[in-house]
C-alpha cells in the first residue's frame, strides 16, 4: 500500500467521485461521512450522476461543501473535473473510465483500488483485504476508507429526507392514481407516515442485509 503522503492534512479541495447507482450511492454514506470527518477543514465536492445529486441534498452525515451533477458526456465530465482545480480526487468506482477521467481532469492526487488495469493512473491504491465469504457493498466502501489510513465505523448508512422533499413525497402520492388504487386496496391511509422496504437485490447477496 502507498504511504499516505505528508501534505494529505492541508488538503483544501477535494473531491469525492460516487458510485453510479443509486443503491451503491446509499450503501457508501458511512464512507462519505468518514472522509467528511477526515478532512473536515476541506472544501468537498461530491461528483454524482446528475439523477441522483438531490440525495446528498438530504439530511446525511456527508455535508458536502458542493454537489457536481456529473454530465454523460466524458468531455464535460473532464472539463467539469478540471474547473473545480481539485487537489485529491477520491474514487469508490473500480471503472477505468472514472480514473481516467480524473488523471485528464489534471487532478493530482488520486486514490482508489487498483482496478480494471488503472492502477498506473493513481497515486494512491490500498491493498484489498482478503475476504472470507460474501462481503457486504456498504463493508466493500468502508474497507477501501480504511486503506487510506482513514477511521471508518461500522455505523449503518444514514439518510434522512428534509421537510421539503417529504412534502413533495406526499404530493406525489396523493396525486397518483396508481398510488391511491394501491394504498385503498390495502386499507392503508395515504396521510398517514409510510414505509416502503425493498430487501430484495438485482446482484446478488452482496448488496443484501442480512435477516438479523
Amino acid at each position: 500500500m502507498n504511504p499516505i503522503p505528508p501534505d494529505t492534512t492541508r488538503v483544501s479541495r477535494l473531491v469525492v467521485r460516487t458510485p453510479n447507482w443509486l443503491g451503491d450511492m446509499v450503501l457508501a454514506l458511512p464512507a462519505l461521512a468518514a472522509l467528511r470527518r477526515r478532512f473536515a477543514d476541506a472544501h468537498l465536492t461530491i461528483a454524482v450522476p446528475a439523477a441522483f445529486a438531490p440525495v446528498f441534498r438530504e439530511d446525511t452525515d456527508v455535508r458536502p461543501d458542493d454537489i457536481l451533477p456529473l454530465p454523460s458526456a466524458k468531455k464535460g465530465i473532464r472539463s467539469a473535473l478540471a474547473a473545480g482545480q481539485f487537489e485529491l480526487g477520491i474514487l469508490l468506482p473500480n471503472s477505468f473510465r472514472s480514473a481516467w477521467l480524473l488523471r485528464q481532469a489534471g487532478v493530482p492526487q488520486r486514490w482508489g483500488y487498483a482496478t480494471s488495469l488503472r492502477g498506473w493512473m493513481l497515486t494512491k491504491t490500498p491493498v484489498r483485504s482478503p475476504v472470507h465469504g460474501v462481503q457486504h457493498q456498504a463493508d466493500y466502501y468502508r474497507s477501501l476508507i480504511r486503506g487510506f489510513g482513514i477511521p471508518c465505523g461500522d455505523e449503518a448508512p444514514r439518510l434522512r429526507v428534509t421537510p421539503a422533499t417529504a412534502e413533495r413525497a406526499l404530493d406525489v402520492l396523493q396525486t397518483s392514481q396508481r398510488a391511491l388504487d394501491m394504498l385503498q386496496k390495502e386499507k392503508v391511509d395515504p396521510v398517514r407516515r409510510l414505509a416502503v422496504l425493498a430487501p430484495g437485490a438485482a446482484y446478488g447477496q452482496a448488496k443484501q442485509w442480512p435477516p438479523d
